[in-house]
């Protein structure tokens, strides 16, 4: 009879053991997992972050280039004092201002 509760015993002492194992090994296998998904994701936000940075310096570029076209148009724009501004074509005035042109002249 003793010795069949020595062999119980020592049954549940390898069972215990093979619990902590266990336990150990899901243990490990979680922190492995969660540390793949965080490198996957750390990879991703540098992906991400990567071009985030490409896109602003994008926008800042065209930002310049934007600038630089509305400096130049407007360096080409002309201002005439005493036109009545009707914009119903560019050709309408052209005629507004060659009429304009011609007598501005005659008035010298």
């Amino acid at each position: 009879m003793e010795d069949i509760m020595n062999a119980l015993r020592h049954i549940q002492k390898e069972l215990n053991e093979q619990k902590v194992a266990i336990q150990k090994s899901g243990e490990k296998v979680t922190e492995q997992v969660t540390q793949n998904i965080n490198n996957i994701m750390e990879e991703k936000f540098r992906t991400l972050e990567e071009k985030y940075n490409n896109l602003q310096i994008k926008v800042e570029n065209q930002e310049k280039r934007l600038y630089f076209l509305e400096k130049q148009a407007r360096q080409r724009n002309i201002v005439f004092f005493g036109i009545e501004e009707k914009e119903i074509s560019y050709s309408n005035l052209e005629n507004k201002l060659v009429v304009f042109g011609a007598a501005t002249k005659q008035k010298q």
